[in-house]
């Protein structure tokens, strides 16, 4: 078989890649924040705190609280969710 009925038995079974593609949409990378690391550092006291007293683990808990909100807010924020004041 030459290499020309490969090549056409090839494309005639399977469409070029450019008619199945569409036009990629703009990405927009959300902007860098310390609530990770809040999360994380709350996860840390919630467990040590399991260990040794319940007050590190009080405290966790408020890191959380506060992570959360700070992440999930930011999130609402550049999605323009509603009741985040940014429409």
């Amino acid at each position: 078989m030459s290499d020309e009925n490969i090549l056409s038995s090839v494309t005639a079974t399977n469409p070029p890649p450019s008619d199945l593609w569409t036009k990629p949409r703009p990405q927009s990378v959300p902007r860098p924040t310390f609530a990770p690391a809040v999360v994380a550092l709350a996860v840390v006291c919630l467990l040590w705190g399991l260990l040794t007293t319940y007050l590190l683990s009080l405290l966790g808990l408020a890191l959380l609280t506060v992570g959360l909100v700070i992440w999930i807010g930011g999130y609402r924020h550049e999605r323009g969710l509603p009741g985040t004041g940014h429409q």
